[in-house]
């Protein structure tokens, strides 16, 4: 063979492979750079179309069948998905009989723990039908993990919702206390299997967790406990558990007496101890402490909920209390222990047990009521009628807080009215409000006074210098000592002017101011130990404008 001609035949020979491997490099390039199609699931019976667009129906596609998407377009109706269909190429809207995802096949035995739920397709959740108890099924199809289908003896598939499978539950490995609160169950088997032995409210040890992931009382995740017991390890599922008990031994007392309580951050109140009891504590959570109640059981005390609900200085006293619409009372004396406002009484009369006398204003009476150990404040003076039956503390949302300090303290008429009728209250609100994102606390309680000032002259000059002012009545209130967690908590205290001045006479007509009088003051944010002092002046930038109001003349 001539060799120019084997020449140019090797070099065309050459480029038809380049050629080739260009081409089959392109296409893999291509298959690589397209996206997989999505998949959709019909659960239910749902027209298909010729076009994107609800006229006349082409047909009907019956569920549960999966199908890979096409193409999608986009309209103001919503999404349509073109399918394969048995009239080829057609187009499904977007709705609740289609769902993103497949059905995955599975072929597996399981056991339910518990009675479920079953449905004709998944998501149709008000259409359950007989449920079923607890046995062994045998599982064809998921969904996301989510939905389970199931062979039943009648033929037909039917779908149960997230159930609880013997097969899924997973032992997570624990070594903590904690305390039952209540008389609880104990299971071989969770769900499924009784123990022939149930504890009382007592400590017991956590060997290991299953967190279920189903919500179960206030939305709370569904856990069971293995703990160790007489007969060996067993499950258990709490109604009212604590965890994070620790080991005690160390003595207590009680100064001013304080009452045991079935378990810790109840109410539920089971024996007195008088003060001065020497107790033992054989463990903790938080502030709460386990001691014996004088017989074999054991009952839980707060040496500082008792010492606040039972101040330093509370004594013994025999008086006879006048409860009236117009009475408020407490769980414990200060502006956070509001346990029920005005307008809960009808007029009767209680003996007090305990008084305590918190300042120079009031008078705290403790009296035994319907639902425990109550106060009741009543001013030294009898002739005072503020301060008493009218505190509240509130809960509502902030949106910040004024001159960069954590928190907002304001005074304003708790009224829409401007003047008042001779004898008529004056009703002002005293607010102080955590802005904050931390825990906002006293470590000094924060003791403020209330001025009335007659404004005399310019009445806007006047509300700008209230201190040159007349001071018509002046009150020093409550100290506020309450530690505020939240972002939205806010302590506030309801006050009332009678209209009386210093003397106890009646106010003369014409234009007053109420102010909060500034006074230095310290704060505290989180968990922080350094504490901010704040001046006198910085305290008045925070304490806002004075209220102005008008006293208006008799007839």
């Amino acid at each position: 063979m001539n060799p120019c001609r084997r020449l140019a035949i090797t070099v065309c020979a050459l480029i038809a492979v380049s050629g080739i491997y260009e081409s089959t490099s392109m296409a893999v390039a291509r298959a690589e750079e397209t996206p997989e199609q999505p998949l959709l699931t019909i659960i239910r019976d749902t027209p298909f179309y010729r076009e994107a667009e609800e006229a006349a129906p082409a047909g009907m596609l019956g569920g549960v069948q999966t199908l890979r998407v096409k193409e999608t377009a986009h309209e103001s109706t919503g999404n349509w998905y073109k399918v394969d269909t048995w009239l080829g190429e057609q187009w499904i809207p977007q709705s609740s009989a289609v769902i993103e995802g497949e059905v995955k096949s599975v072929d597996m035995k399981a056991h339910t723990l518990r009675v479920q739920a079953m449905y004709p397709a998944p998501y149709a959740s008000g259409d359950a039908s007989e449920p079923i108890a607890p046995q062994e099924i045998h599982i064809t199809g998921k969904i996301d993990n989510d939905w389970y289908r199931i062979d039943t003896a009648a033929g037909t598939p039917k779908w149960l919702y997230r159930p609880l499978l013997l097969e899924n539950i997973k032992e997570d490995p624990a070594d903590y206390d904690m305390l039952l609160t209540r008389q609880e169950q104990l299971y071989e088997i969770p769900y499924l299997q009784t123990a022939p032995m149930t504890l009382s409210p007592q400590i017991v040890h956590v060997l290991a967790e299953w967190r279920t992931g189903m919500s179960g009382y206030r939305h709370s995740e569904i856990v069971w406990y293995r703990i160790r017991t007489d007969q060996g390890p067993r499950w258990v599922l709490p109604s009212e558990e604590k965890i994070g008990i620790r080991k005690e031994s160390q003595s207590l007392t009680l100064p001013t007496g304080g009452y045991g309580y079935r378990a810790p951050e109840t109410d539920d109140s089971a024996v007195w101890f008088e003060p001065g009891t020497v107790l033992e504590a054989s463990a903790s959570y938080g502030g709460w402490f386990e001691v014996k109640n004088g017989t074999a059981d054991t009952v839980w005390i707060n040496p500082q909920l008792s010492l606040q609900r039972r101040p330093l200085g509370t004594e013994p006293a025999n008086v006879t209390l006048r409860l009236t619409g117009d009475t408020a009372v407490y769980r414990y004396p200060g502006t956070g222990g509001i346990v029920h406002n005005k307008g809960y009484y009808a007029p009767q009369e209680v003996q007090s047990i305990a008084k305590w006398s918190g300042d120079d204003q009031l008078d705290w009476y403790l009296f035994r009521g319907m639902d425990g150990d109550l106060w009741v404040p009543q001013p030294v003076n009898p002739s005072d009628r503020s301060l008493v039956g009218s505190w509240t503390y509130y809960r509502q949302g902030a949106n910040g807080g004024m001159h960069g300090e954590p928190f907002d303290l304001t005074l304003t008429r708790s009224t829409y009215l401007y003047s008042f009728e001779p004898e008529e209250a004056v009703p002002l609100r005293l607010s102080l409000r955590n802005t904050s994102e931390q825990v906002l606390s006293w470590p000094v309680p924060l003791q403020l006074q209330v001025q009335i000032v007659r404004l005399n002259g310019d009445p806007e000059e006047a509300v700008l210098r209230p201190e040159q002012q007349e001071v018509v009545w002046s009150r020093k209130l409550p100290a506020l000592s309450a530690p505020l967690p939240n972002r939205t908590d806010n302590e506030t205290i309801d006050i009332e002017w009678d209209q009386k001045d210093r003397s106890g006479q009646p106010a003369a007509p014409g234009k007053y101011a109420a102010r909060i009088v500034p006074a230095p003051a310290a704060y505290r944010l989180g968990e922080q130990d350094n504490m901010k002092v704040m001046t006198q002046e910085e305290m008045r930038a925070v304490s806002g404008e004075p209220v102005v109001f008008t006293l208006l003349p008799g007839m």
